[in-house]
């Protein structure tokens, strides 16, 4: 394949074997000078000056110090049990048109989930099972962590529900169309929950006043809202609601000062008045305030590059300061991705079977959950074998540019150029 090469790139090979013991160094002790310090006292020296330096009475685990540094006895024995995984059975599984979005709270579901199997990490490489240690897995460059796009999904199956037809003879014009249209993917309500839910609670307490005056406009605005959510629960107006209801609750919110101040005197009416004012206010603040302060995470995607079996390199455009709210991300390696640089707006996406995923490589944040999830049980997780690198092609051909396309590509920008020159000549001579 031309995208591919079998270059001498370094299959992925893990195993749970480790070395038994790791190199010893001998303590030489000299009469003239004093006995050199074994490792185990320069690793201890070590924490209690960076203790001393940092002003905090942390314990350093030996483990991680030993990990990170190398005394001269070679690689430590890597004490961590064994984490085995297995093959989650795909195939067959489609996942395309169950993905819904609640018109009221704003979740995205997927309804009948139980047709798809779950996975906790999907793998680039060819194989049906992963065993190894915490130190062999974090080398493998192939494993990553999945991070569902919900609200992608979601426009991605609500245009196939919809029977959208893309007007492109390209394979993937469907994936890149959705991966167009700007949304916000951070893991965030942003206030796209209906504002029918504070005014539900707001509607009962309106009843508790005991004022048919009051009770009956409180019912109109929330019948209106639920009309509203309701019809326009679609990837092209739900981003739209709130402020098109906003003109409506703000009246209310106004009339409620009104007849709270020219309404009876008794405790029930001011108590339901007041929460009811409260709440309308905590709607306006926590639903149309993280509105408008989310909306800088919202973003879209280009495609830069195609991999098999729909995997797609990436990059965010919008949402520059997503990157810095996010931990310190890990660089996906040149061999997958075929790019010399791995920038921070880069992303790597896949849809696996209609789901669009992100994504990341794994931590060992990540390896040290799955293994606590699991370490009571005899049950194996399961992970996503994607099968897009195996022995014959373990990584992407870089793309280069050979000397002949690029001296084609210099004369036809100078052409261009006479062309445009010629064009602007005639222009003047016209206008003489």
């Amino acid at each position: 394949m031309p995208w591919m090469e079998a270059d001498p790139v370094s299959s992925p090979r893990v195993s749970s074997e480790v070395s038994k013991s790791p190199s010893r160094v001998r303590d030489v002790a000299s009469p003239k000078h004093s006995p050199v310090p074994s490792p185990r006292r320069l690793r201890d020296s070590l924490v209690r000056s960076m203790s001393a330096l940092s002003g905090k009475e942390t314990l350093l685990k030996r483990s991680s110090i030993s990990s990170s540094f190398n005394w001269g006895m070679g690689k430590q024995k890597d004490t961590s049990p064994v984490i085995r995984m297995q093959a989650a059975d795909i195939e067959g599984a489609l996942a395309m048109g169950l993905s819904h979005r609640s018109p009221i709270t704003g979740e995205v579901i997927i309804r009948e989930a139980s047709k798809f199997p779950d996975f906790m990490v999907v793998d680039l490489w060819d194989r049906e099972r992963i065993a190894g240690k915490l130190s062999e897995l974090l080398e493998d460059k192939y494993l990553f962590r999945p991070i569902p796009m919900r609200y992608r999904t979601w426009i991605y199956h609500h245009q196939y529900r919809q029977k959208t037809v893309v007007q492109s003879a390209e394979e993937f014009a469907a994936v890149r169309d959705v991966l167009a249209v700007r949304a916000i993917d951070a893991p965030v309500s942003a206030g796209r929950w209906s504002p029918l839910m504070c005014y539900l609670a707001v509607l009962m307490v309106a009843c508790l006043t005991g004022d048919v005056f009051y009770a009956v406009p409180a019912v109109m605005v929330t019948a209106f809202l639920y009309i509203i959510a309701l019809y326009w629960n679609s990837p092209e107006l739900y981003a739209f609601e709130r402020l098109t209801t906003l003109p409506v609750r703000l009246a209310f919110v106004i009339y409620s000062f009104v007849w709270f101040f020219s309404a009876d005197t008794s405790v029930l009416s001011i108590f339901g008045g007041l929460l009811a004012i409260m709440i309308a206010l905590a709607d306006i603040v926590g639903g149309d305030g993280s509105m408008l302060l989310c909306y800088k995470l919202t973003c879209s995607y280009k495609i830069l590059r195609v991999l098999p079996n729909r995997v797609f390199v990436c990059r965010r455009e919008g949402a520059a300061v997503l990157e810095d709210t996010l931990e310190t991300r890990v660089k996906v390696d040149a061999a997958i991705t075929g790019l010399a640089t791995w920038e921070r707006s880069f992303v790597l996406i896949c849809d696996i079977h209609g789901l669009l995923i992100e994504l990341e490589p794994m931590t060992i944040a990540d390896w040290e959950k799955i293994r606590h999830e699991f370490s009571s049980t005899t049950m194996e997780p399961y992970f996503c074998n994607l099968g897009v690198f195996n022995e014959d092609h373990p990584s992407i051909r870089p793309k280069t540019q050979t000397k002949s396309s690029k001296e084609e590509r210099l004369v036809e920008h100078a052409v261009s150029q006479r062309r445009k020159q010629e064009a602007a000549d005639e222009i003047v001579v016209q206008n003489l």
